[in-house]
């Protein structure tokens, strides 16, 4: 036993050095961790307590139908709060429950601006149920609901169940191929009318799937029949809507079938 402790003893003597230094360390090592939560602890204070980090300015990006006030309205975001105490992740759940946003993005630039960016689904087309309209958009989605149309651009919709309308939610279709026809139809439609054209598209009967039919502004209407070859068929009429010489037709061109256009003028 007093071999084990002379043999203990002779090896602190031998490493005393080595021992205190080892000690040093690790006094210096807490002194460091403190230190740190001490300066961490005041530096998050004076962030959260300081005006500076206090939000100044809300920028809203990629919005088109809603307005700046009302996605900021939604985030529950306000001037003047910390931006540190932020909720990204909340106020992009909240963004996004508007049926008119597909995504959404909240960064903070600091010292005191917040960025939202959206992006919003396309308006096309709206549809009236008694006193009220219906705003839905290129995939069939209900996106609101208003009592005049303010976008004359929208096209109108005819002959889809809008029974039990609900906001977010698809058009009720036994058939999701005709979603998909609807979807075809607004990206044609939409490209056209943006042109500069002086015939514009404002109906769609969609009545009958294999009579559908497409009206324009200037008493001429176009009969698809069936949704086989969408596109030829409306590159087709929309050819035959640029003749000068059919300006003041009033009938309609049938394009349903193989083979060339045929046109009926009524007197």
């Amino acid at each position: 036993m007093s071999k084990l402790k002379k043999q203990q003893g002779s090896y602190i003597l031998k490493n005393k050095e080595k021992l205190l230094n080892k000690k040093r360390k690790i006094k210096f090592i807490k002194r460091g961790i403190f230190l740190f939560i001490v300066l961490t602890s005041v530096l998050v204070t004076l962030c959260l307590n300081l005006s500076y980090f206090n939000i100044a300015s809300i920028t809203v990006k990629g919005n088109e139908n809603l307005t700046k006030e009302e996605i900021i309205e939604r985030s529950n975001i306000k001037v003047g709060e910390n931006i540190f105490t932020v909720k990204t992740n909340k106020a992009i759940s909240s963004v996004k429950e508007n049926p008119y946003v597909i995504t959404s993005h909240v960064k903070r630039k600091f010292p005191n601006e917040i960025i939202v960016t959206v992006k919003e689904r396309k308006a096309a087309f709206y549809s009236k149920l008694n006193e009220e309209f219906y705003i839905i958009d290129n995939e069939g989605i209900i996106l609101d609901k208003k009592k005049t149309i303010e976008n004359p651009n929208l096209v109108r919709l005819e002959g889809i169940n809008l029974s039990n309308p609900t906001l977010g939610s698809e058009i009720p279709m036994e058939n999701k191929k005709k979603l998909k026809d609807i979807n075809t139809l607004s990206d044609i439609i939409y490209d056209y009318n943006s042109k500069d054209e002086n015939v514009k598209i404002t109906m769609i009967e969609l009545n009958n799937f294999l009579d559908i039919k497409i009206h324009c502004n200037n008493n001429v209407y176009i009969k698809i029949g069936t949704d086989d070859d969408i596109p030829e068929k409306l590159a087709k009429a929309f050819s035959i809507l640029k003749d000068k010489q059919l300006k003041n037709m009033k009938g309609y061109i049938d394009v349903s079938f193989d083979g060339n256009p045929v046109i009926y003028k009524q007197d």
